[in-house]
């Protein structure tokens, strides 16, 4: 196995991360949409044919894919915060094999959690 899929099998077979790559994932293009949603709400504004209505309904919309995001943002911050500390918990009790120890420390940055 070379270097760089031993390192990824150590780290993504935990469940938390496996959650947190799920989440970047869809994040993504969860994004992507969000901006579209804006931008076609933009232009709605613009035309002066478009009812009152219509553009409420594309901003809301917008708003609604805002807090999906939002929510998506609130539950990665908690995971990888989770992730963190089974990480930290795993290097001080020794549980973390000698390929992770290897690793360049500009690779992975460790911090000290609450």
């Amino acid at each position: 196995m070379s270097e760089s899929n031993s390192r990824d099998k150590i780290f993504y077979d935990d469940d938390v991360c496996v959650d947190i790559k799920v989440m970047l994932d869809m994040l993504v293009p969860l994004i992507s949409s969000y901006r579209l949603l804006a931008g076609a709400a933009n232009e709605l504004n613009n035309i002066s044919a478009v009812s009152k209505h219509d553009l409420k309904e594309a901003v809301k919309r917008t708003d609604d894919m805002g807090e999906i995001i939002d929510d998506m943002q609130d539950e990665l911050h908690r995971a990888v915060k989770l992730y963190l500390k089974e990480v930290n918990y795993k290097l001080k009790k020794g549980a973390v094999s000698n390929d992770v120890m290897n690793l360049n420390t500009t690779e992975i940055q460790f911090v000290e959690l609450e």
